[in-house]
């Protein structure tokens, strides 16, 4: 029996959502197209506002959703807040990530 080989990657997304975000909705979408398009090897979690925290939330200064957070090597390196055209993520992974 074959197994998929999952690749060990450092670059991961990470989508805070909140209930009824249509927002969220449209990222949760053009993120998953946007790794799926890119060269490079990326990791992707989606977690709501319960998940996530509260306290995490007002210490990120994150007031609104959809948050999306782009983290190398467990370090945060890119937030931002709202949804973006798809060629905006392929060129944040261009920049941020590996």
């Amino acid at each position: 029996m074959l197994r998929k080989i999952k690749k060990i990657t450092n670059n991961k997304v990470i989508l805070v959502t909140t209930k009824g975000c249509e927002g969220c909705a449209i990222a949760r979408k053009l993120i998953k197209e946007a790794i799926d398009d890119h060269s490079k090897t990326i990791s992707f979690e989606q977690q709501t506002l319960a998940e996530f925290g509260r306290r995490r939330l007002t210490e990120m200064k994150i007031k609104d959703f959809p948050a999306i957070l782009f983290y190398k090597d467990d370090v945060l390196v890119h937030k931002h807040i709202g949804t973006a055209p798809l060629a905006f993520f392929l060129r944040w992974f261009d920049v941020y990530f590996d």
